[in-house]
């Protein structure tokens, strides 16, 4: 099992990987190697996500990322475009659509993505002394929390 830095401290993977496990149905199609630096005192992150198909004739694919990240397709076969947003009724974070274009029969590409993510935990029903409190996403100091509500990974 590897490990990830996190500002001169080590965490195993196995912790980032909880929270965002692929649906079945996605898991079938995309495979993600990601590599992931977070600075929680910055409240930061920083992704090489190397993403293999298993079916390499669809050319085109769309994807969400939080707002607050900025990808780039590394390389220069493919064209990376954004699309407007479509907001969802009652959703507190509205992620970036983008659309990638690959040529006929590339199986692999590197998606790099950086940016902040911290957003405050919110009290969910109704305050008893021990209430829950919940947030999609959250890179501090205190700790690190990313939901795949969060969109931090495509």
């Amino acid at each position: 099992m590897g490990e990830v830095t996190l500002t001169g401290q080590r965490v195993p993977q196995c912790l980032l990987l909880v929270a965002c496990l692929l649906p079945a149905s996605l898991q079938a199609q995309l495979h993600h190697r990601l590599e992931v630096r977070l600075d929680p005192q910055q409240h930061s992150i920083e992704v090489t996500d190397t993403v293999t198909r298993v079916d390499a004739g669809a050319t085109r694919l769309e994807f969400h990322l939080h707002p607050e990240l900025d990808p780039v397709l590394e390389g220069d076969r493919g064209r990376l475009e954004a699309l407007p947003a479509q907001p969802a009724r009652d959703a507190d974070l509205v992620p970036r659509r983008y659309r990638l274009e690959l040529p006929a029969g590339q199986r692999r590409f590197v998606l790099r993505y950086r940016g902040r993510i911290r957003h405050a935990l919110q009290q969910q029903g109704e305050e008893y002394a021990r209430g829950f409190r919940e947030t999609p996403g959250m890179i501090d100091d205190r700790g690190v929390f990313l939901a795949g509500s969060s969109y931090w990974y495509p």
